[in-house]
């Protein structure tokens, strides 16, 4: 584990902001010690913190992403041509808590494909584990629309086919999984209608 001081030099940035990215959830320390109140990362977060930059550095913070995207009708200033999000609303894994994220998406037909990439980091992301937990408590938010949708994870044989899919589109991804030991999975989600 890295002392905040040590992760805040490895990843080219001030303590402030680091504490600032707990504060507002974006990124939360691995530890912090009872006593002393120190906070611990590991090398692990380097690729999550690597993300919140790379959107800043469009002018962009995952607030404000939401934030514009309720503003302007599911549309977000700055991104490069033909990168979509939507918002992922999930309920925490453990706590069942309320649990929201912008991602990137890319759609198959009317199925809605998001990947559990976590900036290459070796771990699956937290909205992962929420979607495993409840595959049926998921709400998308995409342009104007929100509505349920359904959960499941892409079977590997199908997985593949769609991975090369988006890697081809977002070669990002491609970047991500090369070199990570850790399989990315692919989610798909399907618009649930209401009876």
């Amino acid at each position: 584990m890295l002392k905040i001081r040590d992760f805040a030099r490895l990843g080219e940035v001030s303590m402030t902001t680091l504490r600032y990215y707990n504060e507002i959830g974006l990124l939360k320390p691995i530890h912090v010690d009872p006593e002393t109140g120190y906070r611990f990362y590991t090398m692990d977060q380097l690729p999550h913190l690597h993300r919140i930059l790379a959107f800043k550095e469009l002018g962009l913070e995952l607030i404000q992403i939401i934030e514009e995207f309720h503003a302007n009708g599911g549309k977000v200033r700055n991104l490069p041509p033909g990168i979509n999000f939507l918002l992922l609303h999930t309920l925490g894994a453990k706590s069942n808590q309320p649990r929201l994220i912008p991602l990137q998406y890319f759609k198959e037909g009317d199925t809605y494909i998001i990947i559990a990439a976590k900036g290459g980091a070796p771990t699956n992301p937290d909205w992962y584990y929420n979607i495993l937990a409840h595959p049926d408590d998921v709400t998308l938010e995409v342009g104007t629309e929100q509505f349920k949708a359904h959960a499941t994870v892409a079977k590997p044989a199908e997985r593949n086919r769609i991975f090369a899919d988006v890697a081809r589109q977002s070669p990002n991804f491609a970047d991500y999984q090369k070199d990570n030991p850790r399989i990315m999975p692919v989610v798909l989600l399907k618009r649930v209608n209401a009876k």
